[in-house]
């Protein structure tokens, strides 16, 4: 009797408990929510005060540095310089068209989009990227492979929005692979109804917990004088205000893919793309 009386106070106890558990839980699930509201305030707080910053320094900057590149590109096409000189002649041009890439991805990140949407050959505007990221491609020693499909149907996209998310992604690379060198693989397929462009480097890669925070605001790998933590938060917003994602892969010391997964938008884009 005395064992039957024990095991019913025990299980009076573990019932008398169960609310209290549940009580608990709940209490820790608010605290959490409270504290991720308040880092998303302090967040909303530090956006607010970039976008008033960035446009300041975008409207200052912008036409003065477009000047400069100018000058020194016309430089680069019709002056006779040393080898020395027209490496630091190249070495300016790619400083400059950093500091550019950074005042745009400045100026998208204060700005909501005009939503302006055309048709858009996507292979097409990777071979201009390309083209003009060469040279800095070159002197990184990174060599650029090709692996683009046959039937790649033409997108609907504003077109300057997504041009900002391609360069922001090859510049990445290039920096992943600075002072080693390596390959930048891009690649095309499509997906059902998405377009998927996949850039592949074989940089320094990320770890498990860098992908998780890549994409947010402010947090970055490169070092300070580098990097603003803006590049990838920006990409990610012009692709999802398409209707698409971008997909991060990486092995720490190995390579890294972001993969840009776009909607075609409709069969009236799909006709053009024979022109």
């Amino acid at each position: 009797m005395d064992r039957l009386g024990r095991n019913r106070n025990d299980d009076r106890q573990q019932t008398g408990n169960a609310p209290s558990d549940d009580l608990e839980r709940r209490v820790e699930h608010r605290t959490y929510e409270l504290q991720e509201m308040h880092r998303h305030t302090l967040q909303v707080e530090k956006l607010r005060a970039l976008s008033r910053f960035s446009a300041s320094v975008a409207h200052e900057l912008n036409n003065p540095l477009q000047g400069m590149l100018t000058v020194l590109g016309g430089l680069q096409r019709r002056a006779e310089l040393s080898d020395e000189d027209r490496q630091l002649l190249e070495a300016a041009l790619g400083e400059g068209r950093r500091m550019r890439q950074l005042l745009r991805s400045l100026q998208e990140f204060a700005r909501p989009s005009a939503g302006r949407q055309v048709v858009m050959d996507v292979q097409a505007t990777l071979d201009g990227l390309l083209l003009m990221l060469a040279p800095d491609l070159e002197r990184a020693g990174i060599a650029v492979r090709r692996d683009d499909s046959t039937d790649l149907p033409r997108i609907l996209a504003d077109t300057d929005r997504i041009v900002l998310v391609f360069e922001s992604l090859v510049v990445n690379a290039i920096e992943a692979c600075q002072g080693r060198g390596g390959t930048l693989t891009v690649t095309t397929r499509r997906q059902g109804d998405r377009v998927s462009v996949a850039l592949t480097d074989t940089g320094v890669g990320m770890d498990e917990a860098e992908q998780a925070q890549i994409f947010q605001p402010f947090y970055t790998t490169k070092p300070a004088v580098k990097g603003t933590g803006l590049g990838l938060p920006v990409s990610h917003g012009i692709v999802r205000s398409h209707g698409g994602e971008i997909q991060v892969h990486s092995r720490p010391g190995q390579r890294a893919t972001f993969t840009v997964l776009l909607p075609v938008r409709g069969s009236a884009v799909e006709e053009g793309t024979g022109d």
